[in-house]
């Protein structure tokens, strides 16, 4: 787990400074920049769209071990035409974060941002109320394709998938029928 330095505890506590939510979420259609102000926001070289209130982000702890913690995101409030230009179906494993902005109290200054999530969308479902609509995302942290499994079968066939003119694999199934391989002799 990552240590929050004392001066992120002091901005996010203070008075004196604003703190939002940036997320990043590279749909098929599109890579698309959210943010929980009130109006587009011009910051690090990309126009952040409003989203007034994200709607909500999931609590989110690291851990030490590979064990695998989901974080939820809701975008809610978005015109229901927009809505319907992001497809459910084809946005699994690509990737999304999230970044704890902190400005000045007015928010006309920028001060900066932390990477707080990276991880990638396994899941999308979309709820049009009419006028306006939701969106909810699962993402699982980047670290989880370390727990897939992987569904290769290292075969002939497989193997020129990756490369059609390996032919390493060709020989694998006449050898197996023809030699006995004796251990400990």
């Amino acid at each position: 787990m990552r240590d929050v330095i004392q001066d992120i505890k002091d901005l996010v506590v203070s008075p004196n400074y604003g703190v939002f939510a940036l997320a990043t979420l590279d749909f098929e259609s599109g890579t698309e920049y959210w943010w929980t102000g009130n109006y587009d926001l011009d910051y690090d070289s990309k126009t952040w769209k409003a989203t007034h209130a994200l709607g909500s982000i999931s609590s989110y702890q690291e851990t030490t071990s590979l064990q695998a913690k989901q974080l939820e995101i809701t975008l809610s409030g978005l015109d229901s035409a927009y809505n319907s230009s992001i497809p459910t179906d084809n946005n699994r494993n690509r990737k999304a974060t999230i970044q704890i902005g902190f400005a000045s109290s007015d928010f006309e200054t920028i001060i900066g941002h932390i990477d707080w999530f990276a991880g990638y969308m396994d899941k999308i479902e979309q709820d049009d109320g009419g006028e306006f609509s939701e969106i909810k995302i699962i993402a699982e942290p980047k670290h989880k394709i370390f727990t897939k499994n992987k569904r290769r079968m290292m075969t002939d066939e497989d193997q020129k998938e990756v490369d059609p003119t390996d032919i390493g694999l060709e020989y694998v199934n006449e050898l197996a029928n023809q030699v006995t391989l004796v251990w400990g002799e």
